[in-house]
């Protein structure tokens, strides 16, 4: 079921839960990319800016890119192994 609530932390919500538009799972897929980000970066975008301010950016601007792209395959080389 789509859902239109407003909960969640303004730097990982996705556009559509911003916008309060209909929303289903793919939302924890953006919260989960903006994750990434953070881990490969050290913060979340719009971290330095107040929180209604980044919510206004993550609405109306295009999906986030990672500014350390050369820390991608370092990340991903030292962190790809992983025992269940």
């Amino acid at each position: 079921p789509k859902r239109k609530s407003l909960v969640g932390t303004p730097y990982w919500m996705a556009p559509e839960v911003i916008s309060r538009l209909p929303y289903g799972p793919e939302v924890d897929i953006w919260s989960l990319g903006i994750m990434v980000i953070e881990m490969i970066d050290g913060e979340p975008p719009f971290f330095n800016e107040p929180p209604l301010q980044a919510m206004r950016r993550i609405r109306d601007m295009p999906p986030p890119k990672l500014k350390n792209t050369h820390k991608v395959s370092v990340f991903v080389l030292s962190d790809s192994i992983v025992t269940i």
